[in-house]
């Protein structure tokens, strides 16, 4: 049960690093005259859970005696749905909104 916990806690701290590390403004483009930054919404959702014989193993997962014994599994993600464009230009910054109804 303690690695169950371990691994749940190492993909979970992932997901968090991920999302410090991958901010929610892009990488700038352009040349001398203007410059593009996208703007995106960052989603994050993970699952985990085990299931098994009440008197297995906790190292091994199998069952005392034979058989099954206890299954784990985790999985997650995350999604990037870009909302705006932040255009710096002679004209001074602007946001662009990427959805038609602004």
């Amino acid at each position: 049960m303690e690695q169950f916990k371990d691994m749940i806690k190492s993909f979970t701290d992932r997901l968090a690093n991920l999302a410090k590390n991958r901010t929610v403004v892009g990488k700038p483009v352009g040349d001398e005259k203007s410059v593009a930054i996208p703007l995106c919404e960052l989603s994050l959702g993970f699952s985990a859970g085990k299931a098994g014989v009440a008197d297995a193993d906790v190292n091994t997962g199998k069952a005392k005696g034979g058989g099954s014994g206890a299954v784990g599994g985790l999985g997650g993600g995350f999604k990037m749905k870009p909302v705006a464009v932040l255009i710096v230009d002679r004209h001074g910054p602007r946001i662009v909104s990427s959805n038609p109804e602004g």
